[in-house]
């Protein structure tokens, strides 16, 4: 398979395509990438729950402790809200999922990128 431009190499170097979270139901039991943010997260001992969203739909991640390396299942419970990130996994349908379908986090990565925006008042803002 060639790399385009919806497609990233993870795992070994096997290409992974992007996709959008409103397109999960045409990927089931597909390996898919998906640039995402946090919207919320609960966790239980061995699995966290991560609330994505894209602009296009939310979605929820699945991590199970003994389906990632330990750094990347102590990641997953840390992340804070709003924070962006891709997610490699396998999707599933699931008719318990609000969304009726989830994202079974399997891989030994957890792509994080963090951005700090410091605020700043305006200038035609009165400051105290």
């Amino acid at each position: 398979m060639v790399a385009g431009e919806n497609q990233q190499p993870e795992n070994g170097g096997v290409y992974v395509q992007t996709i959008s979270i409103i397109d999960a139901k045409d990927h089931v039991d597909e390996q898919v990438r998906i640039g995402a943010w946090l919207t919320n997260k609960r966790s239980s001992g061995k699995i966290a729950f991560l609330q994505l969203r894209d602009g296009s739909a939310y979605f929820q991640g699945v991590v199970l402790k003994n389906n990632v390396s330990p750094e990347v299942f102590a990641l997953a419970k840390g992340l804070k809200q709003e924070t962006s990130l891709y997610v490699t996994g396998t999707i599933h349908a699931d008719e318990r999922s609000h969304f009726g379908y989830e994202l079974r986090l399997m891989t030994s990565r957890l792509s994080v990128k963090v951005r700090t925006t410091r605020l700043r008042p305006r200038s035609t803002e009165r400051t105290f």
